[in-house]
Parts: C-alpha cells; sequence; structure tokens
C-alpha cells in the first residue's frame, strides 16, 4: 500500500491491532464505529488504552452508526475532536416490506435466550387463541423477511447494541415492536410504532404487549399515524440517504490529502 495515495477504514475492534501500526507507519485513515459498547475491545490484540487513544486522536475521520455511538466516543475520548465524526446511517434492505399481516408476534431467541424464555411464559395468560408466536432463528434472510411481512407484532430483545438493526427491519416491515432499544435503537424507537421497554422490566413488557395485542386486533397497523411514522423510517434509513452520507464522507477523505 501507498501511503501517499491509500486512506484505509478500519472497524473499531481493529482500532488496537491494525491502528496504531498505520499511525506509526504514516497512513491516513478512519475508524468506523459500529458499537461504541465494543471500545474496549481493541485492547484484545495486547496494547494498553493510551496506544487506543493515541490512534483515535489521530484518526483523520471517525465514523458513527447512531447518535448513541457518538456520544460514547466522545465519553471515552473527550479529547477527540467532534468535528471529525462523521454520522452514517445504515441502511434497510430492500426486501423488508409489508406484507399480508397474520396475527403473529415474533422474535429472535439468540438475543437475550434467558429474558425472552421468561417473557414466552409471562405472556401465556394474555396470548389470545387467534395469535400465535413464530420465533426466528437459523434462517436464511429472505426467509426472516418474509416472517416479519407477516408479523403484527415483533419482541425487541437489543442488549448494548450500537444500532440495533432487527428492530428497524420488523418496524419497516409494517410491525408494531416493543422492547428493548440496547441503547443504540433509541433514536429511532418512536410511538406508534416502536414501544420502548426498559431492559429486565418483564413487568411492563407483558403488559405493553398486551397492549399492542389489543391496538393491532382495533386496527392500529392501517392508521394514518402509524403509516406516516413507517414512511418517516424508510426514509432516514432508506439506502438514497446512506449513499448521500457515504458520499460526503469521501469528500471528507479527499480533503485529507
Amino acid at each position: 500500500m501507498n501511503k501517499t495515495r491509500n486512506f484505509i477504514v478500519l472497524p473499531e475492534i481493529w482500532a488496537g491491532r491494525y491502528g496504531l501500526q498505520l499511525l506509526q507507519a504514516g497512513f491516513r485513515y478512519a475508524i468506523y464505529v459500529q458499537n461504541g459498547y465494543y471500545l474496549n475491545s481493541a485492547l484484545n490484540w495486547g496494547h494498553n488504552a493510551a496506544q487506543v487513544k493515541e490512534v483515535y486522536e489521530n484518526a483523520n475521520l471517525i465514523l458513527s452508526i447512531s447518535t448513541d455511538t457518538t456520544a460514547m466516543i466522545s465519553t471515552v475520548y473527550p479529547t477527540v475532536d467532534k468535528k471529525k465524526i462523521i454520522r452514517v446511517h445504515p441502511h434497510v434492505d430492500d426486501g423488508f416490506v409489508p406484507g399480508e399481516k397474520e396475527k403473529i408476534i415474533s422474535y429472535m431467541p439468540r438475543k437475550l435466550p434467558v429474558h425472552s424464555q421468561r417473557l414466552m411464559f409471562y405472556l401465556l395468560e394474555y396470548l389470545p387463541a387467534d395469535w400465535s408466536v413464530v420465533p426466528i432463528e437459523n434462517m436464511v434472510p429472505f426467509k426472516a423477511a418474509d416472517i416479519l411481512s407477516r408479523t403484527s407484532i415483533f419482541l425487541s430483545f437489543c442488549d448494548i447494541e450500537g444500532f440495533g438493526l432487527p428492530p428497524l427491519e420488523a418496524a419497516i416491515s409494517g410491525a408494531v415492536v416493543v422492547g428493548y432499544t440496547g441503547q443504540g435503537a433509541r433514536e429511532y424507537f418512536k410511538k406508534p410504532n416502536l414501544i420502548a421497554v426498559q431492559n429486565g422490566d418483564f413487568r411492563n413488557f407483558t403488559l405493553k404487549i398486551a397492549d399492542a395485542i389489543k391496538a393491532v386486533d382495533a386496527g392500529l397497523l392501517d392508521t394514518e399515524g402509524f403509516q406516516e411514522g413507517r414512511a418517516l423510517l424508510v426514509k432516514k434509513y432508506g439506502r438514497e440517504n446512506e449513499q448521500r452520507q457515504l458520499e460526503a464522507f469521501v469528500k471528507r477523505v479527499e480533503m485529507a490529502f
């Protein structure tokens, strides 16, 4: 690689492994932080905190996947110039669209499995006979998208995540989402499409699901407010918006030379 022509983008987990090498070799580089709660993972490669801090302070640019992640970067590294942190909204794949809705509650068992197992038990007294619970696991993406297209309620078990994509995919697929934000998803958890529950608050989680079932049965998914909320999510987290932000990033990269 030619350090006078190349610009390297590293994920945050490799900031320790390769970031210091790039810095010492004089390369221009950016760090793409997809989870602000993984910043400490850069220490896994034998570098100390001071060295990783130096890598962040000397990065030409830092990409951030969410508002929460940006805040975490500035909290962990307060000396990093905020002007070089660039927000890039991820996009949801075009395959996630509403279909013919059924009385389905879906969730992903791999996310906080102890929580989901307990909630399935607590929900027994509140689940009408004509509703069913469908786990999404060990599926190729198009099959998961098919279930979400038919899902009316999706349960989110995000846990300290930089963004949290599954709840957004479910909301764009036309489901009402109930559950954890994982912190990173707080920016898009807006009623009536998404209803936040504090991590571990099983009582409220159960009751909010019961309320969501009643709301769906009463026609929530077809209301103007719900459809408008979904449309805003599609626009904000669409491919075109992500492309505009990446193009702005490329222009900033060009300015580094």
